[in-house]
């Protein structure tokens, strides 16, 4: 919770500030709130459509939402991105 929260008072001071989107989701994930982390991804999507680390976010909720498929093929255009298997 401490993370998010972190996350949270930067987005409130800078809305569109990447790492703390990424952090944010990423938190929200631990938390078990793939809905809120959705959110978040979607939101670094829009500030750098394509990122590696967005990417594995977004497959990340596709994974926790039962999605397997569309998780697939979201960590396949992630690893295009340049992630790698121990990000």
């Amino acid at each position: 919770a401490g993370e998010l929260s972190a996350a949270m008072r930067r987005l409130a001071q800078r809305p569109t500030d990447l790492e703390a989107l990424l952090r944010a989701g990423n938190a929200s994930l631990a938390l078990r709130d793939p809905g809120a982390a959705a959110g978040f991804f979607a939101r670094a999507a829009a500030v750098a459509p394509g990122d590696a680390r967005v990417l594995l976010g977004q497959a990340r909720v596709a994974l926790e939402q039962r999605r397997p498929v569309e998780a697939l093929d979201i960590f396949a255009r992630a690893e295009r991105a340049g992630a790698r298997a121990q990000d």
